[in-house]
Protein backbone atom coordinates (compact mmCIF):
# COMPACT_ATOMS: atom_id res chain seq x y z
CA UNK A 1 0.00 0.00 0.00
CA UNK A 2 1.28 3.47 -0.87
CA UNK A 3 -0.07 6.80 0.24
CA UNK A 4 0.89 10.45 0.14
CA UNK A 5 0.09 12.95 2.87
CA UNK A 6 0.29 16.63 2.16
CA UNK A 7 -1.53 19.85 1.52
CA UNK A 8 -2.84 20.97 -1.82
CA UNK A 9 -4.60 23.86 -3.49
CA UNK A 10 -7.33 22.71 -5.84
CA UNK A 11 -8.32 24.66 -8.92
CA UNK A 12 -12.00 25.19 -8.05
CA UNK A 13 -12.97 25.80 -11.67
CA UNK A 14 -12.17 22.18 -12.57
CA UNK A 15 -13.60 20.25 -9.59
CA UNK A 16 -15.00 16.86 -10.52
CA UNK A 17 -17.35 15.85 -7.70
CA UNK A 18 -17.41 12.22 -8.88
CA UNK A 19 -13.67 11.59 -9.03
CA UNK A 20 -10.81 13.27 -7.25
CA UNK A 21 -8.33 11.66 -9.66
CA UNK A 22 -8.89 14.31 -12.32
CA UNK A 23 -8.82 17.32 -10.00
CA UNK A 24 -6.22 19.92 -10.84
CA UNK A 25 -3.76 21.82 -8.71
CA UNK A 26 -0.04 21.88 -7.98
CA UNK A 27 -0.31 19.89 -4.74
CA UNK A 28 -2.48 17.20 -6.28
CA UNK A 29 -0.25 16.89 -9.33
CA UNK A 30 2.80 16.47 -7.06
CA UNK A 31 0.98 13.89 -4.90
CA UNK A 32 -0.06 11.95 -8.01
CA UNK A 33 3.53 12.05 -9.26
CA UNK A 34 4.78 10.65 -5.93
CA UNK A 35 2.19 7.85 -6.03
CA UNK A 36 3.17 6.95 -9.58
CA UNK A 37 6.87 6.82 -8.70
CA UNK A 38 7.47 3.08 -8.45
CA UNK A 39 11.25 3.39 -8.12
CA UNK A 40 11.03 3.86 -4.35
CA UNK A 41 9.81 1.19 -1.97
CA UNK A 42 8.94 3.79 0.67
CA UNK A 43 5.33 3.28 1.76
CA UNK A 44 5.20 6.72 3.34
CA UNK A 45 5.41 9.75 1.07
CA UNK A 46 4.88 13.37 2.05
CA UNK A 47 4.21 16.46 -0.04
CA UNK A 48 3.77 20.08 1.03
CA UNK A 49 3.23 23.13 -1.08
CA UNK A 50 6.11 25.57 -0.72
CA UNK A 51 5.22 28.12 1.92
CA UNK A 52 8.33 30.20 1.44
CA UNK A 53 9.85 29.18 4.76
CA UNK A 54 13.24 27.54 5.06
CA UNK A 55 11.83 24.86 7.37
CA UNK A 56 9.52 23.35 4.71
CA UNK A 57 12.15 21.44 2.70
CA UNK A 58 13.92 20.34 5.90
CA UNK A 59 10.72 19.02 7.45
CA UNK A 60 9.78 17.30 4.20
CA UNK A 61 13.20 15.58 4.02
CA UNK A 62 12.93 14.46 7.66
CA UNK A 63 9.41 13.07 7.17
CA UNK A 64 10.36 11.16 4.03
CA UNK A 65 13.49 9.80 5.71
CA UNK A 66 11.43 8.64 8.69
CA UNK A 67 8.98 7.08 6.23
CA UNK A 68 11.85 5.12 4.68
CA UNK A 69 12.88 3.93 8.14
CA UNK A 70 9.32 2.86 9.01
CA UNK A 71 9.03 0.98 5.73
CA UNK A 72 12.33 -0.83 6.43
CA UNK A 73 11.18 -1.83 9.90
CA UNK A 74 7.74 -3.00 8.69
CA UNK A 75 9.25 -5.10 5.89
CA UNK A 76 11.21 -7.15 8.45
CA UNK A 77 8.27 -7.99 10.71
CA UNK A 78 7.32 -11.62 11.06
CA UNK A 79 3.66 -12.62 11.10
CA UNK A 80 3.86 -13.11 14.89
CA UNK A 81 5.34 -9.63 15.37
CA UNK A 82 2.79 -8.05 13.06
CA UNK A 83 -0.10 -9.72 14.90
CA UNK A 84 1.20 -8.48 18.26
CA UNK A 85 1.73 -4.93 16.96
CA UNK A 86 -1.68 -4.70 15.32
CA UNK A 87 -3.31 -5.96 18.48
CA UNK A 88 -1.31 -3.62 20.72
CA UNK A 89 -1.96 -0.52 18.60
CA UNK A 90 -5.59 -1.34 17.86
CA UNK A 91 -6.91 -2.63 21.14
CA UNK A 92 -5.60 -0.09 23.62
CA UNK A 93 -4.64 -3.00 25.85
CA UNK A 94 -1.63 -2.82 28.11
CA UNK A 95 1.30 -5.07 27.29
CA UNK A 96 0.35 -7.28 30.24
CA UNK A 97 -3.23 -7.61 28.94
CA UNK A 98 -1.97 -8.27 25.42
CA UNK A 99 0.41 -10.99 26.58
CA UNK A 100 -2.46 -12.67 28.41
CA UNK A 101 -4.73 -12.38 25.34
CA UNK A 102 -2.01 -13.87 23.09
CA UNK A 103 -1.43 -16.70 25.57
CA UNK A 104 2.22 -15.80 26.18
CA UNK A 105 4.07 -14.36 29.14
CA UNK A 106 5.03 -10.70 29.35
CA UNK A 107 8.70 -11.49 28.78
CA UNK A 108 7.92 -13.26 25.48
CA UNK A 109 5.85 -10.29 24.33
CA UNK A 110 8.69 -7.95 25.30
CA UNK A 111 11.14 -10.01 23.22
CA UNK A 112 8.73 -10.09 20.27
CA UNK A 113 8.27 -6.31 20.33
CA UNK A 114 11.97 -5.65 20.89
CA UNK A 115 12.93 -7.83 17.90
CA UNK A 116 10.35 -5.91 15.84
CA UNK A 117 11.94 -2.57 16.88
CA UNK A 118 8.46 -1.57 18.02
CA UNK A 119 9.45 1.18 20.46
CA UNK A 120 11.67 2.79 17.81
CA UNK A 121 8.92 2.40 15.22
CA UNK A 122 6.29 3.84 17.52
CA UNK A 123 8.45 6.85 18.42
CA UNK A 124 9.05 7.62 14.74
CA UNK A 125 5.35 7.28 13.96
CA UNK A 126 4.44 9.61 16.84
CA UNK A 127 7.04 12.12 15.58
CA UNK A 128 5.48 12.06 12.12
CA UNK A 129 2.04 12.68 13.61
CA UNK A 130 3.39 15.62 15.66
CA UNK A 131 5.02 17.11 12.57
CA UNK A 132 1.80 16.75 10.56
CA UNK A 133 -0.26 18.34 13.35
CA UNK A 134 2.28 21.18 13.44
CA UNK A 135 2.09 21.64 9.66
CA UNK A 136 -1.72 21.50 9.79
CA UNK A 137 -1.93 24.14 12.53
CA UNK A 138 0.56 26.32 10.65
CA UNK A 139 -1.53 26.02 7.46
CA UNK A 140 -4.80 26.66 9.33
CA UNK A 141 -3.32 29.78 10.97
CA UNK A 142 -2.11 31.06 7.62
CA UNK A 143 -5.56 30.52 6.04
CA UNK A 144 -7.27 32.43 8.89
CA UNK A 145 -4.98 35.40 8.27
CA UNK A 146 -5.81 35.50 4.54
Amino acid sequence: MRFVIGNAKIDASIINKNSSWNMMGAGLAEARELLNDKTTKNSYRFSFLADGSASGPVLLKLLNTMGNSLTSIENKWTEKQLDAIIELRGSGATRQQLAHKLGINRNSLYKTLKAALFDNYNEQLESIVLALVFMDSKTAGKEQNE
